[in-house]
C-alpha cells in the first residue's frame, strides 16, 4: 500500500471511530506517541499520549455532541 493510501486509511479509521464511538481498534492505527495539542489546556490530558489520548478525545466529543456525524469527501490519489 502507498503512504498516500495508507494515510487515507487511516483517516477513515479516526472517523468512523469518531463517527461510531466504537474505540476497540484504536490501538491498531494511532501511535503510541500520539499527541494531540489542543489538549494541553487541560492538566490532566495534557499528559496523556497514544491511543488513550485519542480515545479521551473521542469520549468527550461524543459526549458534547452525540449526533455529531463526520463526513468523509473522496479525492483521487494522484
Amino acid at each position: 500500500m502507498s503512504t498516500a493510501a495508507e494515510n487515507i486509511k487511516l483517516v477513515k479509521d479516526a472517523i468512523n471511530v469518531l463517527n461510531t464511538g466504537d474505540t476497540t481498534k484504536v490501538s491498531e492505527f494511532i501511535s503510541p506517541t500520539y499527541f494531540n495539542h489542543e489538549s494541553q489546556m487541560d492538566p490532566v490530558r495534557s499528559k496523556m499520549r497514544g491511543p488513550q489520548e485519542f480515545i479521551d478525545t473521542v469520549i468527550n466529543i461524543r459526549k458534547a455532541f452525540s449526533d455529531l456525524h463526520y463526513e468523509l469527501l473522496e479525492c483521487s490519489i494522484k
